[in-house]
């Protein structure tokens, strides 16, 4: 680092140990040392080394536009000299006229092309933080090799640095107060990396040390390992990125370790990370404080441990996430969208959509310390093949005015899985109308919530929360706790939210009700909304079919559940792949007390409703409900119950006998 920067007029080279021959019209053959002011224009274009060249001695070399300096592989330009003094570069390019610095071979390397040693003359900036003067990069194609930055701090801005074995920039910068900053300003980074698998550090642009660095408009893209590296090691650290894009890296987008603050803002994640290499779209481990705003992870995958294929932050201080989306990620461990470990995290108005994990956390996997919040967020159409097909939570958190629906997990919480001990708050506000809202989740253990929370931790203030047109109460499966295990606390609902039912667009949906909307019921009768037609069960609303687990071969987890049955009465389940369609075009045929919608291939077991009217069924892939292949595709269900002493009194009574419920159509995958 050199802070020197006097006025001079630049001249070309005199009295110079710099090696300069012409071999031909328009190619210069350069080396040695620059110890004067030299410029290299357009007309000795190409400038080939034949040795290094060292800019030292208080010098600057000038490159103008459209000039290709050709690097053979084991030569470099180092910018400044501990014995020799200090050095600038200034190359400046233009849009149309870049300045190029590659390989003549084409051959990716390690070699570095350009050093900027601690030598090196600074990048200088006005108040207005405009750059005044110091060594620059504008412009500027840098292939084949990296730049390389030891305590210095050049200026880099709308460059393009692509195919370098290791980095396409790598700074190591002391953890010194006085170690300036860097900028990189629009700069792309392009199939830069180590692809060998040997497990070292390489990237499209690293940083080690320095602070305060400022990464804007920059594009990451297609880097054999990760993106971007910034790493502070018992030093203050510090970084801004904004209006950034990584796509397509390998090994990440981005990593942070051992640093101070990290903000992001503006910024896109995609496509990050490999089935067969470890990777994601944003990495951080052990810093102060992470900050996105304004950000979207979008397809990243995290196949290797740690789980995460947006965003994995572990041992952070605090993580704030606001105005992101994550959508369409997958990771192999906890958390399709976000794993965060050892942290304290406040997740405010971002959406999290159709995320997945082998494991648990569809969208969210986290370990939170006190004071964690989810508010105003969207939480939506995840899966987990274990638990918490939306949020897989250990630990602490206050949940606000948040959406977790149509959420899917093989085994345990559809919506959320509490799987230990952890102060857990979701009751709303009647004051200011604010409430949480779980709908159209689906797990085997707990559409909703399920909570494997010890007595000992006390119950949950679930007060005031929207569970869909059904109730807790009336939907058994809705809540996995206390009452379903003596092991385990309660989620205490009261108070259920009246709100709009969510359109999952679910792999099952009903039709044919009794109710008046579609084929009419004998005798002129009506059930109750969506149910079948009215039978003995004492509230006369007629029996209500409806689905829920998950219609895809293998899982085991999707069954029927009936409700307003007749108390203790025979039913069974009849299985069509066809629906009958009534001569005015509403599904279903008047038959006996009620209205038959399913042409029935197959019948199911015979069941006694308890006495309540209920019932569930399971078992769709085994015995009697027949083969694999008659579950690939659509298919349709219906209940078939005795009924006697029904109340349609115009039936015969050998007909009046016997009723059905609405019917529920089955997309299987």
């Amino acid at each position: 680092m050199n802070n020197s920067n006097p006025g001079r007029r630049l001249l070309f080279a005199s009295g110079s140990s710099l090696l300069l021959s012409s071999m031909a019209i328009g190619q210069t053959v350069v080396g040695g040392n620059v110890s004067t002011n030299t410029v290299w224009d357009l007309a000795g274009s190409p400038y080939q080394l034949s040795s290094t060249i060292r800019v030292v001695g208080g010098a600057v070399l000038v490159i103008n536009p459209g000039v290709e300096v050709q690097v053979d592989p084991g030569e470099s330009i180092i910018i400044g000299d501990a014995a020799l003094g200090s050095g600038e570069l200034i190359a400046r390019g233009t849009a149309s006229r870049t300045i190029r610095f590659n390989d003549p071979g084409g051959v990716p390397g390690t070699r570095d092309k350009i050093r900027f040693t601690n030598d090196a003359v600074d990048a200088v900036y006005d108040a207005s933080d405009s750059y005044v003067s110091g060594s620059i990069l504008e412009h500027c194609e840098v292939e084949h090799g990296p730049v390389r930055i030891e305590n210095a701090s050049p200026r880099l801005v709308s460059s393009r640095f692509a195919q370098s074995r290791l980095f396409g920039v790598i700074a190591n910068l002391d953890h010194s107060q006085a170690t300036p900053s860097l900028q990189v300003l629009n700069c792309q980074f392009r199939q830069n990396g180590d692809a060998s698998g040997s497990g070292g550090l390489s990237s499209g642009l690293g940083i080690i040390g320095g602070q305060d660095h400022l990464i804007k408009g920059c594009q990451f893209r297609d880097n054999l390992d990760r993106g971007f590296v910034h790493e502070s090691y018992d030093g203050p650290g510090g970084c801004e990125v904004a209006h950034c894009l990584f796509d397509g890296n390998v090994g990440g987008g981005a990593s942070f370790a051992h640093c101070a603050e990290i903000k992001i803002d503006s910024s896109e994640f995609s496509s990050n990370g490999t089935v067969a290499a470890a990777g994601r779209g944003l990495d951080v481990w052990e810093c102060d404080l992470l900050v996105l705003t304004n950000c979207t992870f979008d397809s990243n995958i995290a196949m290797g441990s740690g789980g995460g294929g947006g965003l994995h932050a572990e041992h952070v201080d605090e993580v704030l996430i606001d105005d992101c989306t994550f959508r369409n990620n997958r990771s192999a461990g906890g958390g399709g969208a976000v794993n965060i470990q050892f942290s304290r995290f406040t997740i405010r108005n971002s959406s999290f959509l159709n995320n997945r994990s082998s494991s648990a956390g569809g969208a969210i996997w986290a370990e939170g310390d006190a004071g964690s919040e989810i508010e105003g967020s969207f939480i939506a159409q995840n899966r987990s093949e274990h638990g918490g097909g939306g949020i897989c939570l250990s630990g602490n958190l206050l949940m606000k005015g948040t959406t977790v629906q149509c959420n899917t997990a093989l085994e345990r919480g559809g919506g959320l899985w509490l799987p230990d001990i952890g102060d857990v708050t979701l009751h709303g506000s009647t004051a200011m109308n604010e409430f949480n809202s779980f709908q159209g989740n689906q797990s085997p253990k707990g559409d909703a919530i399920c909570n494997d929370n010890s007595i000992g931790a006390g119950p949950i203030n679930a007060d005031f929360v929207c569970w869909g047109p059904f109730a807790p109460v009336t939907s058994p499966n809705r809540i996995w706790d206390g009452i379903d295990n003596d092991d385990l606390s309660v989620v205490v609902v009261t108070n259920p939210v009246t709100c709009a039912v969510s359109d999952c667009g679910q792999a099952y949906t009903t039709f044919c009700p009794g109710d008046a909307t579609g084929a009419i019921c004998p005798c002129m009768a009506q059930g109750a909304t969506g149910h079948g037609c009215p039978n003995t069960n004492p509230n006369g609303n007629g029996a209500l079919l409806l689905g829920s687990g998950i219609a895809e071969f293998g899982s085991d987890s999707f069954r029927l559940s009936v409700s307003s049955g007749p108390p203790g009465k025979v039913g069974i389940i009849l299985q069509g792949t066809a629906a009958f369609n009534y001569p005015d075009g509403n599904p279903g045929i008047p038959n006996a007390s009620g209205i038959l919608c399913v042409d029935p291939t197959r019948r199911g077991w015979a069941f006694v409703t308890d006495g309540t009217g209920t019932a569930t069924v399971s078992d769709f892939q085994g015995q009697p409900f027949g083969a694999t292949a008659q579950l690939l595709g659509t298919t349709y269900y219906q209940y078939w119950y005795r009924d006697p002493g029904n109340p349609c009194q115009n039936a015969p009574a050998s007909s009046a006998a016997f009723n059905f419920s609405n019917a529920v159509q089955v997309n299987w995958e």
